[in-house]
């Protein structure tokens, strides 16, 4: 059985590391174009909600019922968000040409990350600040577009399958220079160095079997190569890095916004009044140590 797999490995092992290539390089094709997509979508919506914060603190808005204002104030936000994916009806075409965007398709694309804060709404019911990093991850990771491509392949397992690759092409390349070389040592047995002519086709034999333990770590350290490029020139995981801080502060300004809104001046005074005294008392503190 081992022998039979050494025998095909020594035929087909760079194809087979070709094909490998060519799959990993349109799953990074797919997760970029993902990431592309999500990080427009994401970048509106951090713009979005400053610019919509900044409104409502000049018109001076107060948050009186906090599940009223967070409804109106992400339904003016879906608004203004960019579809991540559409659904058209093939059988169905528009009179004008254009084509039909499906209602789930639509909600899915636009308002998906919209449904899913305010499923999380009772975090901006709490007086004390939720971890803001947790909450972006636990609410990125429901949102379909976000974890997963074509609504089945995980985006975060093959981010991790292409960092490994550059590796593995090398342990492939290597992997199949010893193949080489086992196939290539059992013919050096059958040489009859008395009669070197008849013995052509087993030099040919060994000489072949050499010559695909170089090509092969050729072929490994080429690959390897190509997979690095492209993990330099289109990276995914800092992309999704960068996404995730931008969610995590838009729902840290937000949430902010929503409690220092729905509290009276009178309020707001009293607030910063014991910060200002609980600084005060850690100076103090500080200089007696000092001193």
């Amino acid at each position: 059985m081992i022998h039979f797999l050494l025998v095909q490995s020594n035929h087909h092992l760079i194809e087979f590391m070709g094909f490998i290539l060519a799959t990993c390089l349109s799953l990074r094709w797919l997760a970029y174009v993902s990431s592309k997509r999500n990080d427009a979508y994401f970048s509106t919506l951090a713009r979005e909600v400053a610019v919509n914060i900044e409104k409502d603190k000049e018109e001076k808005v107060r948050v009186h019922s906090v599940d009223t204002y967070l409804n109106q104030f992400l339904a003016r936000l879906s608004d203004k968000l960019p579809n991540r994916s559409l659904r058209f009806k093939k059988d169905q075409p528009h009179v004008s040409g254009k084509r039909l965007v499906s209602i789930d398709g639509y909600l899915s694309g636009r308002e998906n990350f919209v449904n899913l804060l305010k499923g999380e709404s009772g975090v901006f019911h709490c007086e004390t600040p939720p971890n803001f990093s947790e909450l972006s991850h636990r609410i990125l990771g429901q949102d379909p577009h976000w974890s997963t491509m074509l609504r089945r392949i995980p985006v975060e397992g093959v981010s991790r399958l292409i960092d490994i690759m550059p590796g593995l092409f090398v342990v492939f390349g290597v992997f199949g220079t010893f193949v080489g070389i086992s196939m290539a040592l059992p013919e050096i047995a059958k040489i009859d160095f008395a009669n070197i002519e008849g013995s052509g086709q087993t030099l040919f034999n060994f000489v072949k079997s050499t010559a695909f333990s170089m090509e092969a770590s050729i072929a490994g350290i080429f690959f390897s190569i190509v997979m690095t490029v492209m993990n330099a020139l289109f990276p995914i995981k800092d992309m999704r890095h960068r996404i995730h801080k931008k969610v995590e502060t838009s729902l840290q300004t937000l949430w902010y916004h929503v409690h220092f809104s729905s509290k009276s001046d009178d309020e707001l005074v009293e607030v910063l009044k014991s910060l200002n005294e609980t600084l005060q008392k850690m100076n103090s503190g500080s200089n007696g140590k000092a001193a």
